[in-house]
């Protein structure tokens, strides 16, 4: 029998945090204010060249539309290494250049975890 839904919450949860991630919340769609607000930041060009967020808006305002009959999105966080290192100590000017940016690309890395992550919350919810 599936497990109840706050069991696989804290199921989601352990998961991620066994796995490496530092965070691990389970949510539903964003709200309508925090959509409109995804809206105004991608129209006023905030996404730079990630040309990718405005061509799938539509996707992230509805869960349902990509994935049918989904209830919930779980949504997890990894540290990126670097830090106060990356700034110079001198006190010289400096560009501020994203954490991402410095390193290897992550997606090489998450995507994996996140796959072992999604077939643990398939077999504890008896999928």
């Amino acid at each position: 029998m599936p497990a109840s839904p706050s069991e696989l919450t804290a199921f989601a949860k352990e998961k991620a945090l066994s796995l490496g991630f530092a965070l691990c919340g389970v949510t539903g769609a964003l709200p309508r204010k925090q959509t409109e607000f995804y809206e105004w930041w991608v129209d006023q060009g905030f996404g730079a060249g990630m040309h990718y967020l405005r061509s799938q808006r539509s996707r992230r305002k509805h869960i349902k539309a990509l994935l049918p009959g989904a209830q919930s999105v779980v949504v997890c966080a990894m540290r990126f290494p670097g830090g106060a290192s990356a700034v110079p100590s001198d006190g010289r000017a400096y560009g501020k250049v994203a954490r991402y940016a410095l390193h290897e690309d992550y997606h090489g890395r998450i995507l994996p975890l996140l796959e072992e992550l999604a077939l643990a919350l398939d077999g504890a919810a008896g999928v």
